[in-house]
């Protein structure tokens, strides 16, 4: 018998039915379910969805102004004038103005007394003996004119002694012919004729030779005074005088000690021209007259060579500059002007150098306030082109190529509730209003300029534009994607982030030289030197010492290299 157990095949055949049954019932209850959900989340015959709620985004109201084109940049000032004292004499220093050390300020009271006064003993010495040279040279030609005189006086005494000598040669021949006197009679008659014949030739000879000897002597007088003139001239060079108001920026030179000529003796800085050099890009100087200036077109092309027409139109343009710099916590602010513009782009940031000038820049200083403005200082310049009107200023973040994103609402300029953006600007940025029911939409401008952080745009002028900016739309700033006209919205009024620049007036002062100068003769040239780079030399006048050699836009006497390229 085996011991395997025998299955109970009737009992699980039994249990089969109980498990379907588990079954059916579970997809049964499933069923009903869904078709309850599906029942009650049906819409009803004549209802209505329930609203999408739009999307919250912030936005400034759109305002036309006038704006004021600008662009900021940096750069390192200079004095427009520097002097280096050249010694034009050897010597020993003498005298020493008491103002002569770094730092110190000539005013206008100094100009005129001495600086520098080198031993002029033995100048004086030379001055003496070419002096005496010239008066024995004067001398001596007065001897020839006289002598000139006295050999014609002889000469006509010798003519006459000449005749004579003939009428008596004359007679003593016809005398001999006739046997009547003896032949060393007639002998005796042609030696006296012969003998007067070469006194007179002599004499002639002599006032011959007196033409030559006075122009010898004169040119030996030219010489001799040529000598003076020099000497003189040495003996002035030994005392050198303040030209102007300066500032002493180096001293080379101590009392008594001994100079070569053509040393240095120290530089001087001109009080009254400071120059800024800011380097700028092309692109920004562009910006700053976006529309072109009136003055382009009333001049039409520009001829670089024949003259300095360049000067003259910066002059016409007037373009003010702020400058700005601190001194510790103290910051200081001067105006000036663009005055030259570099003659080429730096090779390494492709910059172009502006030449700024400050006028009066130790005037109307306050210690502990207003400090002058010296060379070697860091500043921020401002530099003001074209003002323009009716034009929206926006951050350069809500301009999206050539639109805006603005909120509307049913396709009009949505309201607006008044001094929401003042508010939204006193809480702090924060926004204080909430509209919704607003809907996206497109609106087409026109870029006038660019600048750091703000765009400067017109309604779109286009004939294909299908929607403009209109004034009191609500730009959005908040950046959406994606984006799609129409999309419902709920807006958030902020103020807006940049403002426009409106007119800002400008010392007249700084353009005062300017206005009394003559338009033709805007910046003296000098030989050599570029229109665009003439030197300034206008506190230099006629008679003044050479010892102060101008050397042009600031250059420091520790750097040759000019601080434009």
């Amino acid at each position: 018998m085996s011991d395997h157990p025998v299955p109970e095949v009737g009992k699980s055949r039994l249990d089969r039915p109980i498990w379907y049954a588990l079954a059916v019932v579970l997809l049964l209850s499933i069923g009903v379910g869904a078709f309850l959900y599906l029942w009650a989340t049906k819409e009803r015959p004549g209802g209505e969805s329930e609203p999408v709620a739009g999307r919250v985004v912030r936005a400034f109201p759109a305002e036309q102004a006038t704006h004021r084109m600008a662009i900021t940049a940096y750069g390192t000032t200079r004095a427009a004038e520097v002097w280096t004292a050249i010694a034009e004499v050897n010597g020993r220093v003498q005298e020493l103005h008491p103002l002569f050390e770094p730092g110190e300020i000539f005013n206008e009271e100094e100009e005129g007394k001495l600086l520098v006064a080198i031993d002029p003993t033995d100048y004086e010495l030379a001055e003496k003996r070419l002096a005496a040279e010239v008066r024995a040279k004067e001398e001596q030609l007065a001897e020839h004119e006289q002598n000139e005189e006295n050999l014609g006086a002889i000469l006509k005494l010798q003519q006459r002694q000449l005749d004579l000598a003939r009428s008596e040669y004359e007679r003593q021949w016809e005398a001999f012919q006739r046997n009547a006197v003896s032949e060393s009679v007639l002998e005796q008659a042609q030696d006296a004729y012969v003998r007067a014949q070469t006194a007179v030739q002599q004499t002639q000879n002599g006032l011959a030779l007196i033409p030559v000897q006075q122009e010898l002597t004169r040119a030996m007088l030219d010489a001799a005074r040529a000598a003076l003139a020099q000497a003189e001239q040495d003996l002035k060079d030994t005392r050198t005088l303040v030209p102007q108001p300066m500032r002493c920026a180096t001293k080379s030179v101590e009392l008594r000690q001994y100079v070569r000529q053509g040393e240095a003796l120290g530089t001087f800085f001109g009080l009254d021209l400071a120059e800024v050099v800011a380097m700028i890009e092309a692109r920004k100087m562009q910006s700053l007259f976006p529309e072109g200036p009136d003055a382009f077109e009333r001049r039409g092309p520009l001829n670089l060579i024949t003259g300095p027409e360049i000067q003259n139109l910066l002059r016409e343009l007037r373009i003010p500059v702020e400058v700005r710099w601190a001194v510790g916590d103290m910051p200081s602010v001067r105006h000036g002007r663009v005055a030259r513009i570099g003659s080429s782009l730096d090779p390494g940031t492709r910059t172009v150098p502006i030449i700024i000038e400050v006028p009066d820049p130790y005037a109307d200083v306050i210690p502990g306030k207003k400090p002058p403005l010296v060379p070697d200082v860091f500043c921020e310049v401002t530099i003001y082109g074209d003002t323009l009107s009716g034009v929206y200023v926006i951050p350069r973040e809500a301009l999206r190529d050539n639109r805006v994103y603005v909120a509307r609402r049913n396709g009009a300029v949505l309201d607006i509730p008044e001094g929401a953006a003042a508010r939204a600007e006193e809480a702090d940025g924060e926004e204080s209003e909430l509209l919704p029911d607003a809907e996206l939409h497109f609106a087409e401008v026109e870029v006038v300029a660019l600048e750091e952080d703000r765009a400067v745009v017109r309604a779109s002028r286009a004939a294909g534009a299908a929607e403009t900016l209109m004034p009191g739309d609500a730009i959005v700033l908040t950046d959406l994607f994606p984006a799609s006209k129409g999309m419902p919205l709920r807006v958030k009024i902020r103020g807006n982030p940049v403002k426009a620049r409106g007119s800002i007036d400008f010392p007249e002062e700084v353009f005062a030289d300017w206005d009394t100068a003559d338009s033709s003769a805007a910046i003296p040239e000098q030989e050599g030197d570029s229109p665009i780079f003439a030197a300034r030399r206008s506190g230099q006048g006629e008679g003044d010492s050479p010892i102060f050699a101008a050397r042009k836009l600031g250059q420091s006497p520790a750097d040759s290299r000019e601080a434009a390229p």
